[in-house]
């Protein structure tokens, strides 16, 4: 699962931030997932498949539609945050 603020953990898979919601919301009782964009400070162990790299200002970031992950180290492995849009 991917923390949140506010406690939240929706889960990361192949690319995407699903939200879970519980069974008996639909009306076959059965639980949905919905794709949800992933907000500004979630950091991610993968990107998306087609996030195209982006340099602006000498930084590298990465963009996947209007989502953009900024890439760092976490010990020794590199993670993705995603950020708001470079000017």
């Amino acid at each position: 699962p991917v923390s949140l603020e506010g406690g939240e953990h929706p889960e990361y898979a192949n690319g995407a931030l699903y939200e879970a919601h519980p069974a008996g919301a639909a009306e076959d009782g059965e639980a949905r997932y919905e794709v949800v964009k992933p907000p500004p400070g979630v950091t991610v162990k993968e990107l998306p498949g087609g996030a195209e790299e982006k340099v602006v200002g000498g930084t590298s970031y990465f963009a996947y539609g209007d989502t953009w992950y900024q890439p760092f180290y976490s010990g020794s492995s590199v993670v993705y945050m995603v950020v708001q849009p470079p000017a």
